[in-house]
């Protein structure tokens, strides 16, 4: 597939990127509130229906990295991370 999603957490802040053959196409940067479950998901949407994509139109294998400082952050990434991988697959 050529649309791939990465999740980025540095610290508070959250980076979704979108990348169509290797370059990015789409993001959304914001400062994690202590709502990242509630709002990770919605904001993938909301990226991917702006770059007119569906959640099938990307690459299962969703990359999540973590500078370890926000553990709880990156934990609640990769869980949805891996939601998502199960679901497309």
């Amino acid at each position: 597939m050529e649309n791939k999603l990465l999740i980025k957490i540095e610290g508070a802040e959250i980076r979704l990127e979108l990348s169509h053959k290797d370059k990015i196409v789409g993001e959304d940067i914001w400062r994690e509130d202590g709502n990242l479950s509630k709002n990770l998901l919605k904001r993938i949407d909301g990226l991917l229906s702006g770059n007119k994509l569906k959640i099938n139109d990307i690459d299962p294998n969703i990359k999540v990295e973590s500078d370890n400082e926000s553990y709880t952050s990156a934990r609640i990434a990769k869980v949805v991370a891996r939601m998502m991988e199960y679901s497309l697959s």
